[in-house]
């Protein structure tokens, strides 16, 4: 009994102490609170609220000066009459243009670096920065894509940046034969698809991510008023392609490039409806984007497919037109040393002994020659078959795009055709819309 009471007093001493300690921490914790921070109930104090509005303010500046981008598809990279020359196929490299443009979009979004980031079908969108593709090589182990980047004003970035390609016989083309290009390439990993951490992900992701880096540094180089100006231009380019004489006064061309002179007046009456115009113009572009991203989202199961595959009959098709190209040579060596003992054999000089192991030896090779010259034809079938089998997998990819209806001022017009020409048939639209409705008179 005795040891039961000391052992309950020590347990009530040792809670005590645990409660006074509790309490004390509590104290403290709540009288450091109230001497570091303002009360959680009240109005702050100035200097808080002037901290906060600043840092709205650097928020607010940095969007702002966030640039919209247009990418257009991807330039082919193939003249229309390739047929799977070099296992390239028309149709595989249309799904690839919109694929690695929308890819492009995700990268350049995810920077935080930019401000609305389109796909757009060609380069007649309004943006302030241009970031334009073209396919290379892209064979499902191998992709090498050539970039351009201009802005509004028509400034070719990657020239001024001087970060061009030159190869050992020419440089590369220009890209629409006006923009200098930078190439990013990546090999893929024969054993990525066997992974387990690769699933669901983006053998090209790599390249991809390097174009990203790159576009990001060249918008660095930018200042606000460079970034000021492209911003005006935009609005002034815009503008100019509805009404030309109404706007062309605000810009004018200096070297091939353009230069903002002045603005419109907000009070404007044809500005003003070409500024309503921009906006569904924008609208309709993003909703493009939802077009190109169940596009993506069709297709990039079947181009999943296609690149594993042909990742796969890539190698096999190197391995087997080596073993060919080994076992052909093997053939003719065998083959050579045959005729050279057959030719021995009926030499003048005859030697009963000597004879007759270059005859056998001549046999021997001439059997084991043929034999390899079998097999080297049955690499060669297997290699082309390998060819067979990646050009079934890329003729197997289509592009198909929904007629739409659109609604402007209550007006109606129906959109067919690819996305090309449905954006042109749009961009037509608004122009019939802004003859029918624009102001005739320009406030001063």
């Amino acid at each position: 009994m005795k040891i039961m009471k000391i052992f309950n007093s020590i347990i009530s001493i040792i809670l005590i102490i645990s409660l006074q300690a509790c309490g004390v921490g509590t104290q403290t914790l709540l009288t450091n609170a109230g001497q570091s921070s303002a009360p959680a109930v009240g109005p702050s104090a100035s200097k808080s609220i002037e901290a906060a509005e600043k840092a709205k303010k650097v928020t607010a500046e940095a969007v702002v000066n966030r640039l919209d981008v247009v990418i257009p598809t991807f330039d082919l990279g193939i003249s229309e009459a390739t047929d799977g020359e070099k296992g390239i196929w028309p149709e595989l490299r249309r799904a690839e243009a919109n694929l690695f443009a929308v890819e492009l979009k995700k990268v350049l979004e995810r920077t935080n670096r930019f401000g609305a980031v389109r796909v757009t079908p060609d380069r007649t969108a309004v943006a302030e920065l241009y970031v334009m593709g073209r396919i290379d090589t892209s064979n499902g182990g191998e992709v090498e894509i050539d970039i351009a980047v201009a802005d509004i004003a028509g400034h070719d970035l990657v020239a001024k940046k001087g970060s061009f390609n030159f190869s050992l016989s020419q440089q590369k083309p220009k890209l629409y034969g006006a923009f200098k290009t930078k190439s990013f390439s990546h090999s893929v990993e024969e054993k990525f698809f066997k992974k387990v951490r690769n699933k669901g992900q983006n053998p090209y992701q790599p390249v991809f991510d390097e174009v990203a880096a790159y576009v990001e540094k060249l918008v660095k180089a930018l200042d606000k008023k460079r970034i000021n100006d492209l911003r005006q231009l935009s609005d002034m380019r815009f503008a100019a392609s509805f009404s030309e004489d109404a706007f062309s006064e605000y810009m004018q061309l200096e070297k091939g490039k353009y230069v903002v002179t002045g603005l419109p007046s907000k009070d404007d009456g044809i500005y003003r409806k070409v500024q309503a115009i921009r906006v569904r113009d924008q609208l309709f572009v993003d909703g493009l984007q939802n077009d190109y991203e169940q596009f993506s989202g069709k297709v990039a199961p079947s181009y999943r497919l296609w690149q594993e595959q042909t990742l796969g009959e890539t190698f096999a098709r190197r391995a087997a037109k080596k073993k060919a190209t080994n076992e052909a040579i093997g053939a003719a060596l065998l083959l050579g040393l045959a005729i050279v003992s057959a030719q021995a054999a009926t030499d003048s000089n005859y030697n009963p002994v000597g004879d007759s192991i270059a005859s056998a030896a001549a046999v021997t090779a001439g059997v084991v020659g043929i034999g390899l010259i079998g097999d080297s034809m049955k690499s060669s079938e297997e290699a082309k078959m390998h060819t067979e089998i990646i050009e079934e997998l890329g003729e197997s990819i289509e592009i198909e795009v929904a007629p739409k209806v659109v609604a402007f001022e209550e007006r109606e017009k129906e959109l067919v055709g690819n996305a090309k020409e449905q954006f042109a048939q749009w961009r037509a639209f608004l122009k019939t819309i802004y003859d029918l409705e624009k102001t005739p008179i320009k406030t001063l």
